[in-house]
């Protein structure tokens, strides 16, 4: 497992770039928590499990993983090698949500 100081950001301008057939993700200056919303917003939008930043890493960071982007496993996997994992766990969240107005 890496450390933080492994993880921390060498500077530069903040940018994320993504593989041609998104099956890779570059990670530079910036924190995790906007890896994770560009994964849940983007790549995994359809997967029925919400994704949640649990990694109280809140420094930037500098990350390379390749990795099948909309594949929460392929994801996963590409992430341990930096000492994140994905876990399917239960959570109370509070959120948001659109109905139909009953007259």
């Amino acid at each position: 497992i890496l450390t933080r100081e492994v993880l921390k950001s060498k500077g530069g301008q903040p940018n994320i770039i993504v593989g041609k057939n998104n099956d890779s993700m570059e990670i530079i200056n910036m924190p995790v928590k906007e890896m994770m919303f560009l994964l849940a917003t983007r790549y995994m939008a359809f997967t029925t499990i919400p994704i949640i930043d649990e990694s109280n890493y809140t420094g930037n960071i500098d990350l390379n993983i390749k990795a099948n982007l909309s594949d929460p496993i392929s994801v996963g996997k590409a992430l341990e090698k930096f000492g994140f994992t994905f876990k399917k766990v239960k959570r109370k969240i509070d959120m948001i949500v659109i109905r139909n107005i009953k007259n």
